[in-house]
């Protein structure tokens, strides 16, 4: 099987259901499980196929020589070597798409490895093997809990380095300088987005819709009559105004008490 985002994803979501059993002080371990979980939806927004295909182009264009232009002007007195440029700019793409792949190595290892056992591997351990190990050892008393989370967090800052490169690989262009990328610029720390609330506030002038600015809280949302966890990606705020009859549509009104749908099906019992 090959090791992909969405494979490191979906081990990181496994990872985070074991914590979640896990016999933690506080609440660390929902904590925890939260944030292997905004992990694994950040890795699975990273397309490595598409990221490829454009590398590989802008490697074609960068293989052409420098566009004659704006960015292709040079001074009267500057010594030109169109080769040197060239493959200058070809190793800058390709060391774009090498930042990804070493941000990945970090976080999981590639089926093709050697195992830790034999010796042979350069990489001593990636984070999804240090919070396998440590959650057995958590779980027979070896370990202190605190280095669980030290393991967790440190996996959630691989997370944004393997990101921030992923972001850095699709928004390159052969032949423009630093300043002018766009990924220069500090996006927003994208395990903190993932754990924001997904209902909106209405929308814009745009016609765009406008996010909650809450955040999913820690403990999650029980259902009061199975005690099954539901609605674990919208805040306290908007899962209280949900109807609670069904769970799945809001109140008719901020004072209301069910939702128009529940509403009226209430009426048609009462007059049946």
């Amino acid at each position: 099987m090959q090791r992909t985002p969405q494979t490191i994803a979906a081990h990181l979501r496994t990872i985070a259901t074991t914590i979640a059993a896990l016999a933690l002080p506080g609440n660390d371990a929902n904590k925890h499980n939260r944030t292997l979980r905004a992990c694994a939806h950040t890795l699975d927004h990273i397309d490595l196929h598409d990221i490829a295909a454009s590398l590989a182009n802008e490697r074609a264009c960068a293989a052409e020589g420098r566009p004659r232009g704006e960015h292709g002007v040079r001074s009267r007195n500057a010594i030109s070597n169109p080769t040197a440029d060239i493959a200058a700019e070809m190793h800058r793409i390709i060391d774009l798409g090498m930042d990804l792949q070493r941000a990945l190595d970090r976080l999981m290892p590639d089926p093709d490895w050697p195992t830790i056992e034999s010796g042979w591997r350069a990489m001593s351990s990636t984070s999804s093997e240090a919070i396998v190990a440590l959650i057995e050892q958590v779980r027979h008393g070896e370990a202190p809990a605190i280095d669980l989370a030290d393991a967790v967090e440190t996996c959630a800052d691989n997370v944004r380095l393997a990101h921030q490169a992923a972001q850095r690989a699709a928004s390159c262009r052969a032949w423009l300088s630093r300043r002018e990328d766009a990924s220069e610029v500090d996006p927003p720390d994208p395990i903190l987005e993932a754990m924001r609330c997904t209902a909106t506030d209405g929308y814009d002038k745009d016609g765009h819709p406008i996010r909650c600015p809450n955040f999913v809280g820690e403990e999650g949302h029980q259902h009061p009559d199975t005690g099954t966890k539901h609605h674990m990606t919208i805040c306290d705020e908007h899962y209280q105004a949900l109807c609670p009859c069904c769970f799945s549509r809001p109140r008719r009104t901020a004072g209301a008490r069910h939702c128009e749908a529940c509403h009226r099906a209430a009426h048609r019992r009462a007059a049946a």
